[in-house]
């Protein structure tokens, strides 16, 4: 018997050679990288699958929390954030709020509040990649200064004894229209809306006083609208 032949391993009687165990190996070796790719695949799969209910769930979960804050007066459209449980997976979410300004033509991030929200609503969560994230942005336009006009109001703040107030705050509720008084107690308030709507006056040591103003005209300008604020004991 040669060499050769010693080296062979017969799977049958009727095998007069059988194979080496190099081809053996060999067939192995193909069996595993076979089993290795489809085993990768299943898994790539699986990942791909659960990523897409992920996205699902976030997207969801996006336009939901978007179509509530829709449904909130602009002056309570503010940031929250919170955590929600879904097919075992847990989901941290944030809704992130900006004042804008538009110049020229383009939006940008107001230093002062303005009747313009941007808000940004992130869902984040972690797979076997690591970190992922959905965002759905929104703007929001104060619709109650939709009718603003070229009115304006002015008037006073005293204290009981007719003392001018310096550094108090009159403002209109639901509105961004506020102005702080002078050191004499005066006061003015640009581009009001038309209509009848409530003034309100507050100053630190000072009950908090309202004031209903009735059927201002477009571009009036109203005067002496005042008041007279006790001190609090």
């Amino acid at each position: 018997m040669s060499k050769s032949d010693k080296n062979r391993v017969r799977f049958c009687a009727g095998d007069s050679k059988g194979f080496t165990y190099l081809e053996i190996v060999l067939v192995l070796a193909i069996i595993s990288y076979i089993v290795i790719t489809f085993a990768q695949f299943i898994m790539k799969v699986s990942t791909g699958e659960k990523t897409s209910r992920d996205l699902v769930v976030a997207s969801n979960f996006a336009q939901s929390k978007l179509e509530q804050l829709r449904a909130t007066p602009f002056h309570f459209i503010g940031e929250s954030s919170g955590t929600i449980l879904c097919n075992s997976r847990e989901y941290n979410w944030a809704v992130e709020v900006w004042f804008m300004t538009e110049e020229l033509g383009v939006l940008a991030v107001a230093p002062v509040m303005t009747d313009l929200k941007m808000a940004n609503i992130v869902v984040r969560w972690f797979n076997s990649d690591g970190e992922k994230k959905y965002a759905m942005s929104s703007l929001f336009a104060n619709y109650a200064a939709a009718n603003l006009g070229g009115s304006s109001l002015s008037g006073r703040l005293t204290s009981s004894d007719g003392s001018g107030i310096s550094g108090g705050f009159v403002e209109i509720p639901g509105t961004t229209i506020n102005a702080y008084t002078s050191y004499n107690g005066n006061y003015k308030l640009n581009f009001v809306p038309s209509g009848t709507f409530t003034v309100l006056a507050s100053r630190a040591g000072y009950k908090t006083k309202a004031v209903s103003v009735e059927n201002i005209g477009f571009s009036e300008n109203r005067n002496n609208v005042n008041f007279s604020l006790p001190r609090i004991e």
